[in-house]
């Protein structure tokens, strides 16, 4: 390397030493100020390893910048479409995500198929208003939607052709079950405590112990010739029971009740004249929401549990005719023995409402053919 030119001051050739890149120098002996010109740069050699400009490592950082963006910017446009679809996927797809079933449920005949639909209310998880509907009984899709009310507000049913809402504010909306958007708004004084369904009218008592008759013709009418029955859903709906049942059906009269004392195992019978014709001793006990039960042409279908795991409800099947058990089937969420609000017949399926959700069961085999919900 050739040594660096000596320079000196132009005014007394005093040797100047020059600080790299200081295009100005002070003479330290006179004080002139002399202008040097800067080094030539000396250039540099890139390392055969050592990447350039666009070497590898550039390149494959300019390589993944352009992916991460790509990634974010399908992401945004995933989520924007997101959120306008799932509104209309919760619209036309009653069973989909985040959707549950709270209110007791009325058999109603919304379509004329010959399988009772189901009216009651849902909602997504949390919420303090509940949506009316009306459910398909033979299939689980949403046949109608009405209005929302708050958690309070009670289920009333007049099956088949009516179901109401007595809401907080001593109001009855009262709902055709083919026409449901053309309701009736009934004053009351008091809730409704039991209800009853002529020909053409309809008789509520109400829990101040009044009475009140509505005309659903459109007359004045002051009498009603229908029985009161207790507002429990529909009339052969099942309330939580601690002892024993009865359900009387086209003569036959079938009972459960569970062994006392010591494990409450359930007893299932069927008599008729008041003649007893089986008894069935069953390896099952009340869940923790108690035991329920329907007769269906061909089978008694009892809701109870394992005695080691009564979390988990059992549905059991039982022939009619001799009370030997065809089937066993224990649900698989330990909410199933928890908040059961109905267990109906609608003439194909066993609907039960459990864990906040509604669920189809095909009575002869156990099986679950479809739900809404349920946890």
């Amino acid at each position: 390397m050739p040594k660096p030119e000596l320079l000196t001051c132009s005014n007394c050739s005093a040797p100047l030493h020059p600080t790299p890149g200081n295009a100005w120098v002070t003479c330290a002996y006179c004080g002139a100020v002399t202008a040097v010109a800067p080094p030539a740069a000396v250039p540099r050699v890139a390392s055969p390893t050592s990447p350039g400009p666009f070497g590898p490592t550039q390149l494959t950082a300019k390589r993944s910048n352009g992916v991460v963006t790509g990634i974010v910017v399908t992401a945004g446009i995933i989520i924007f479409s997101l959120l306008f679809a799932l509104p209309a996927l919760f619209r036309t797809t009653w069973s989909g995500i985040l959707q549950e079933w709270y209110s007791r449920s009325c058999l109603v005949d919304a379509n004329g198929d010959g399988v009772l639909d189901i009216a009651g209310m849902g909602g997504a998880p949390g919420s303090e208003r509940w949506r009316l509907q009306v459910i398909d009984g033979a299939t689980g899709r949403r046949l109608w939607a009405g209005d929302t009310y708050t958690y309070k507000a009670r289920i009333v049913c007049l099956p088949p052709r009516f179901f109401g809402v007595d809401d907080t504010d001593f109001r009855l909306h009262l709902f055709p079950a083919r026409t449901p958007d053309a309701p009736m708004v009934v004053a009351l004084q008091d809730h409704v405590s039991q209800v009853g369904l002529g020909k053409d009218c309809v008789r509520i008592a109400e829990d101040n112990r009044q009475e009140q008759v509505i005309s659903l013709v459109g007359n004045h009418v002051d009498r009603c010739n229908a029985d009161l029955v207790e507002n429990q859903g529909v009339g052969e709906y099942q309330s939580r029971i601690d002892n024993n049942v009865e359900l009387a059906v086209q003569g036959a009269r079938y009972a459960v009740s569970h062994r006392s004392p010591g494990t409450p195992f359930i007893i299932a019978s069927k008599s008729k004249d008041g003649r007893p014709l089986w008894t069935a001793n069953l390896p099952f006990v009340p869940t923790d929401d108690g035991v329920r039960l329907v007769a269906t042409p061909d089978m008694l279908v009892v809701w109870g549990a394992d005695p080691s795991r009564t979390e988990y409800a059992t549905m059991i099947g039982l022939d009619v005719n001799t009370g030997n058990t065809r089937y066993a089937v224990t649900q698989n969420s330990h909410w199933s023995s928890h908040f059961v609000t109905n267990f109906l017949y609608n003439g194909r399926y066993v609907v039960v409402g459990w864990g906040y959700g509604l669920h189809a069961y095909d009575p002869n085999t156990g099986e679950r053919v479809w739900h809404i919900g349920g946890r």
